[in-house]
């Protein structure tokens, strides 16, 4: 009996998330308002080696070179290290090149990042068409945070972890919110099938550009760049 009451208890909350999941939304400031919003289409998980497109931007070539992970074993010290590098071309010209570090020491349950954060989990150059780089860290909550830079403006990128009317947050990123100026700008939904909010007008040139960024915060996989098991 005991283990039928549990089977259907878990039965119901499988249920239950996945009928959240399907219309659960990234939470956003209540006072904005969308110039445009865009539905993305393509890979649902979303991933580096397939096709993504949303409004008029599309990916063109994708190129993968995965993750390489080692680690070292120096007395009670474990030493471990993750480098990935990939890249994509945009139907507007814009080649994106990514890559990143992260390093830790642990010594049994106990670990630390000796770059305090400090080595990008995630670096692009944005060259062809558009120019600019973009780097994102993470912090010890697992909350990214950087920058785009290019030749005529900064605009700040933080991940967004909250769903619209939740009551927790995500370990992994639902989304990304863009802002120049503290004026927020774009935000990039990962979850369900995707979207794109442009919340300011823009020159075609910058428009093309925050859309190769949102295509590849998009494509990125965050949880597959967080930490497995400490090394032992």
């Amino acid at each position: 009996m005991k283990n039928a009451v549990a089977f259907c208890l878990s039965l119901t909350s499988a249920v239950l998330l996945s009928a959240c999941v399907s219309t659960a939304r990234m939470a956003l400031p209540a006072s904005a308002g969308a110039v445009a919003q865009h539905q993305v289409q393509g890979a649902n998980p979303f991933a580096w080696d397939k096709p993504l497109q949303f409004g008029t931007w599309s990916t063109g070539q994708l190129s993968d070179k995965g993750r390489l992970d080692t680690g070292v074993k120096v007395g009670k010290l474990g030493f471990s290290g993750t480098y990935h590098a990939k890249s994509l071309t945009t139907n507007t010209g814009t080649t994106a090149t990514c890559d990143g570090w992260l390093l830790r020491v642990s010594k049994g349950s106990l670990s630390l990042d000796p770059s305090f954060g400090n080595m990008p989990l995630l670096s692009c150059v944005f060259s062809g068409q558009h120019q600019g780089e973009l780097s994102l860290r993470q912090d010890k909550l697992n909350r990214l945070s950087g920058q785009l830079v290019t030749a005529n403006a900064v605009y700040d990128i933080t991940s967004e972890h909250q769903l619209e009317g939740g009551l927790f947050s995500s370990a992994v990123p639902v989304g990304f919110h863009l802002k120049k100026q503290q004026q927020l700008w774009w935000s990039i939904e990962k979850i369900n099938a995707g979207r794109v909010l442009v919340w300011q007008q823009s020159p075609v040139a910058e428009q093309d550009l925050l859309a190769a960024v949102s295509l590849v915060l998009l494509a990125t996989d965050f949880d597959n760049l967080q930490w497995d098991e400490p090394v032992s």
